[in-house]
């Protein structure tokens, strides 16, 4: 297996099905830089949402930002409870692309920060009650 696996801009799925063959193949680093975010965003909507969020839901544009984010969010949550440290960063400046998230992951053995993925996924998970592509491809249920 690799030792380090690479996701620039992979379209929407594309980057979980990345993220769980590097976790599958216990990758020592995981970068993804993700593009589109539309598989949670279609179970955003699909869903009630949360009543404290009407006002940022009630807009497009900030509906598909917090998909955004909270796709990012699982993803890290889901790399920590497989022995990952994760970083979340930008890679370049906005000036060049609104795109320039970077998921960055360093395999630390399966204590580093299992529990708080694990606490953090559940979380989430339980409050906007929608299962990331990427919990699915990996069969996660902490």
């Amino acid at each position: 297996p690799p030792h380090i696996v690479v996701a620039l801009h992979a379209c929407d799925t594309a980057t979980d099905d990345t993220l769980a063959q590097g976790i599958r193949w216990q990758s020592e680093v995981i970068i993804a830089a993700p593009c589109c975010h539309h598989h949670l965003q279609v179970q955003l909507k699909e869903r009630p949402s949360p009543p404290e969020f009407d006002a940022v839901l009630r807009y497009g544009l900030l509906h598909e930002r917090l998909g955004d984010i909270l796709t990012d969010a699982f993803r890290a949550a889901i790399l920590r409870m497989n022995g990952y440290q994760v970083t979340v960063m930008q890679f370049i400046s906005p000036d060049h692309t609104p795109k320039n998230l970077l998921l960055r992951a360093v395999k630390k053995g399966d204590s580093a920060g299992g529990e708080t993925g694990v606490t953090e996924y559940t979380h989430l998970q339980q409050y906007w009650q929608v299962e990331p592509y990427l919990a699915q491809l990996l069969n996660t249920s902490p």
